[in-house]
């Protein structure tokens, strides 16, 4: 019997040290599993501290580049810059950030009525119904405008109460162009037949658009802002049928015999240049597995200076 009893304590006691011998492999494991996750996070912040270092030096890079522009003009746009990082790069390209309708003209006293009235075209020229423009061209001044009043189809505090998450509207300039999706009426389909050709700015103003860099997309801005009466056939024949290397000047542009035909007084001259108000650089900085998209907006109205008007990171 004592043989019997000692195998079976041999048997106890090899079976507690596989027990043992488990316990502690899943020990190991978890240990392990811990540590590799501790040195991923490390590497991760350490690539995303690089990225924001790699960022500031894009930004100061970039406020030199866009004084360039002055004298390189559309030569400055559309070529990327490739700038080796330790373990990364930055890919950047300047490009033409005038041609837009600034959504905050309509909340000021240097656009007011006149604003709403192109706003109103734009919307149209872009294919959207005339009773939906006047309602998106009114819900978009309510909620720039300083007062509660309500026009004749916007919408002011009350009407975003009601909704399932209430808010209220802003009542001052809008900050960024994403503000536009909390707006009445402003669904994914208005945004994205509209995009292109409106922005906001730090101020109620109307940037001058820039005749030089304008693009076909741009046809329906162009008609809108130049004159009531110009098309939006007729710009976009005007924009596919602009010289190789430019106009050159306003007074080249204006010669043209569709525009020429227009009357003076229906005609906004001013609105019209033939250099960039605003420059925009967009920059994508890869570090290691890390990634991340920039964007910087510059005014650049005035000959010598550029001002950052607007910072962006992540996707926009």
């Amino acid at each position: 019997m004592t043989g019997v009893y000692r195998k079976r304590e041999r048997g106890a006691a090899l079976l507690s040290i596989l027990m043992i011998v488990a316990v502690m492999s899943i020990a190991a494991l978890a240990a392990v599993e811990s540590l590799g996750r501790s040195v991923a996070l490390a590497r991760l912040s350490d690539e995303r501290s690089q990225i924001l270092w790699a960022a500031h030096s894009a930004e100061a890079v970039a406020s030199q580049s866009v004084l360039q522009v002055e004298t390189l003009g559309r030569q400055a746009f559309g070529k990327p810059a490739v700038f080796p990082l330790e373990r990364g790069v930055i890919v950047a390209a300047l490009s033409d950030d005038s041609n837009c309708f600034n959504l905050n003209s309509l909340g000021g006293d240097a656009g007011g009525p006149a604003a709403h009235d192109i706003y109103k075209r734009l919307l149209v020229h872009s294919g959207i119904l005339p009773g939906d423009a006047q309602r998106l061209a009114d819900t978009a001044a309510d909620w720039i405008d300083g007062d509660e009043e309500t026009r004749a189809y916007g919408a002011e505090a009350d009407t975003y109460r009601r909704r399932p998450v209430p808010y209220r509207t802003s009542n001052r300039l809008m900050e960024n162009i994403s503000e536009l999706r909390a707006v009445e009426g402003y669904e994914p389909g208005i945004l994205r037949r509209i995009s292109e050709n409106i922005c906001v700015r730090p101020d109620t103003n109307q940037p001058a658009l820039n005749i030089e860099t304008l693009k076909h997309s741009n046809a329906p801005l162009l008609a809108a802002l130049l004159s009531e009466v110009l098309t939006l056939e007729e710009a976009e024949v005007i924009i596919r049928g602009r010289p190789v290397s430019g106009w050159g000047s306003v007074g080249a542009f204006l010669g043209l015999d569709t525009i020429s035909q227009i009357a003076p007084e229906s005609l906004n001259e001013a609105i019209l240049s033939v250099r960039s108000g605003y420059v925009r650089l967009d920059a994508d900085i890869s570090v290691g597995s890390a990634r991340e998209k920039i964007a910087l907006i510059y005014k650049t109205d005035t000959p010598g200076s550029a001002i950052l008007v607007e910072r962006r990171m992540g996707a926009f």
